[in-house]
């Protein structure tokens, strides 16, 4: 059985359609490039690997920075990274997958989003992580992110509470409007509560 001729014989092409292909119009547009930013708690990042080869995975895993601890070593070496959040990092800087690093962007940075991960407040230290990394520039490392006023908390929650973000509704409100820049539909329901 031919693939291709089955494909073709069974397809429908409606009016809307055929008009736009026979103008020629583009069927499908890329307006901006999406940055995936890894939020996860230190010595935890995502190792994917095949049975059997679990150690040499999780090695080259060691030997590589994430976009987050990338991030960290970004702040280190250049001052001028240290005005930016996590979130607003691609905006300035492209991350170079094969060397694991941040580096200066050229151009381009009108058209690119950094998405962190929506992480469930049932995953309490990974929550408040994103919460500060959406807050706070420049950190160095998961300590420096934990630590407010010259005090080094325990918890992300506990230093998201010394900086009172966790105080009244604000958690709240913060969420509801994250929730309306991802989506229209999303700000329907904001608007029902």
């Amino acid at each position: 059985m031919d693939e291709i001729t089955t494909y073709l014989d069974g397809r429908y092409v409606s009016a809307p359609e055929a008009i736009w292909r026979l103008s020629e119009f583009n069927m499908s547009y890329k307006s901006h490039t999406v940055i995936r930013l890894a939020v996860h708690l230190p010595h935890q990042k995502q190792v994917v690997f095949i049975g059997g080869q679990e150690t040499e995975a999780a090695e080259r895993a060691a030997a590589k920075y994430t976009t987050l601890t990338a991030w960290f070593q970004l702040n280190r070496d250049d001052s001028q990274a240290q005005i930016y959040t996590y979130s607003e990092i691609p905006n300035h800087y492209v991350y170079e997958k094969n060397t694991t690093k941040w580096k200066r962007r050229q151009r381009g940075s009108h058209q690119v989003i950094g998405r962190m991960p929506v992480v469930s407040v049932q995953d309490a230290e990974r929550f408040y992580l994103r919460m500060l990394l959406l807050r706070q520039p420049g950190a160095v490392g998961f300590v420096d992110i934990r630590t407010v006023d010259g005090i080094v908390c325990e918890t992300f929650q506990q230093a998201c509470k010394m900086r009172g973000l966790l105080e009244g509704d604000q958690l709240w409100n913060d969420t509801l409007r994250e929730l309306q820049k991802l989506s229209p539909q999303a700000s329907y329901v904001c608007c029902l509560l």
